[in-house]
């Protein structure tokens, strides 16, 4: 698994509501923020958009690992809707796949809420 063009800390502004963009990988496994879906994420089996103030930076020693034969989920803020990446947009031909990320084991951090968010991907 390599990195492509990914920038962990890729943040869009819209009408000053911050967002992440979605991490994908291409056929070989190599990772990409997707140029303009954002982050998308499923709790009780339901599409969520990722609130910017649940989000932390990874800890140390993390990980994102490929998940083979899903697709990829990202939340469309023009046209208001969740969508599946049904092609890579740096290369049409290769079919992207879903990314989750694992933290690695830290302690707490003081204030931040407990969720049951999982990376989207179908």
């Amino acid at each position: 698994m390599s990195f492509g063009v990914i920038n962990l800390t890729n943040r869009c502004v819209t009408k000053n509501v911050k967002c992440e963009m979605l991490v994908y990988a291409n056929e070989s496994g190599q990772m990409f923020d997707h140029p303009y879906l954002e982050m998308a994420g499923s709790s009780g089996g339901r599409w969520k958009q990722v609130e910017d103030d649940i989000l932390i930076p990874l800890p140390p020693g993390s990980e994102l690992f490929l998940l083979p034969h899903r697709i990829p989920v990202g939340y469309d803020r023009k046209k208001k809707q969740f969508v599946k990446v049904g092609e890579d947009p740096h290369n049409p031909q290769s079919k992207p796949q879903a990314v989750a990320a694992f933290m690695a084991a830290t302690l707490l951090w003081a204030g931040r809420r407990a969720s049951s968010w999982w990376l989207a991907s179908a």
